[in-house]
């Protein structure tokens, strides 16, 4: 093959490949991903103070709140989650107190005098 075909032939290649492969500028080498986008700071919530472990229709839930009585989580008061936030600690007897009343307002004076309240390290 003549020497002026050959280079016909290895520029038309040239063209096909670069036809046939490009890289947009909003991607990185990471395979067709995107590349992340920067990262926004939020206001984090604040660490629950107290475990509530309190018996509601025959159901034992567990309940979280901040140092405000706000309800943060409720989940069943069995769980393995539970025993690990409750392990080492000692629990107040009774959540019947003037601080408890809107936190607890669902529940009766008798599930609130058998609560156990849990104060948590934060």
């Amino acid at each position: 093959m003549p020497v002026r075909a050959l280079r016909a032939l290895a520029r038309a290649r040239a063209r096909h490949r670069a036809r046939h492969t490009w890289q947009h500028r909003g991607m990185s080498q990471g395979f067709g991903s995107e590349s992340p986008r920067a990262h926004t700071q939020t206001v984090h919530r604040k660490a629950a103070r107290y475990l509530v472990l309190i018996e509601s229709g025959g159901f034992a839930l567990a309940r979280l709140f901040l140092d405000t009585r706000e309800l943060v989580a409720e989940f069943d008061a069995g769980t393995e989650e539970a025993a690990q936030m409750t392990a080492g600690l000692m629990p107040a007897r009774g959540a019947d107190g003037p601080e408890w009343d809107r936190a607890l307002e669902g529940h009766s004076a008798a599930e609130r005098r058998a609560a156990e309240v849990y104060t948590l390290d934060i």
